[in-house]
């Protein structure tokens, strides 16, 4: 997956972050890169439901932060942003 992001291609990085993560849930890296290929596709609100994912598993997560704002921001909630 992280080489298809370099690549660019971000709609076929999605489901490899997916695959890893199913298969290996406590890869937090696969689930924020995961988000953030979704972030890159604009699919927001999907991008929203993976960095609030990670939180949970990973509070102290500074950037997904920031990432979850771009997303909420993304999907026209500027509020939660």
């Amino acid at each position: 997956g992280y080489t298809l992001t370099q690549m660019g291609n971000y709609d076929a990085a999605i489901p490899q972050f997916q695959m890893a993560f199913e298969v290996s849930p406590q890869l937090t890296d696969a689930l924020a890169n995961w988000g953030i290929a979704l972030l890159e596709v604009k699919r927001y609100n999907e991008a929203v439901t993976q960095f609030r994912l990670l939180l949970e598993r990973k509070p102290d997560h500074r950037d997904v932060y920031f990432l979850l704002g771009e997303a909420y921001l993304g999907s026209h909630k500027k509020g939660e942003a």
